[in-house]
């Protein structure tokens, strides 16, 4: 999820969460609810909604200013936008998600399961 609040102050795509487990999230890559037993993960970029130019600048700057949700980097990708007849087809779609990638890869981040960041059980 975002984790973000609407203009109205609402959670906005932060699931059942209330305002105070929204902004507890917020800060976070992941949270996990006991009471309901699910993992919640920071989306940090939903990549097709970036132009390509936006990429690298978005992430230097979560980097450098959200230091609490930087210890991964969560993508979020909509596939529809890499086929040619999608109405909304996105030609550098490809390339997107490559940077993004590659600029993760360049700051050091690796895949990782969740069982490699969320140390305690669940």
């Amino acid at each position: 999820g975002y984790f973000i609040f609407d203009s109205a102050g609402d959670p906005y795509v932060s699931y059942y969460l209330n305002s105070e487990q929204t902004r507890h999230c917020f800060d976070r890559d992941f949270w996990v609810d006991r009471k309901e037993n699910i993992i919640f993960s920071k989306d940090k970029m939903v990549i097709d909604s970036f132009t390509l130019e936006k990429i690298r600048p978005k992430l230097d700057w979560i980097l450098e200013n959200r230091k609490t949700e930087a210890g991964t980097m969560n993508f979020v990708t909509h596939e529809q936008y890499f086929y040619s007849f999608y109405s909304q087809y996105q030609p550098d779609y490809e390339e997107k998600i490559r940077t993004a990638v590659s600029w993760a890869t360049e700051h050091g981040y690796k895949p990782c399961f969740l069982s490699d960041v969320i140390k305690e059980p669940f």
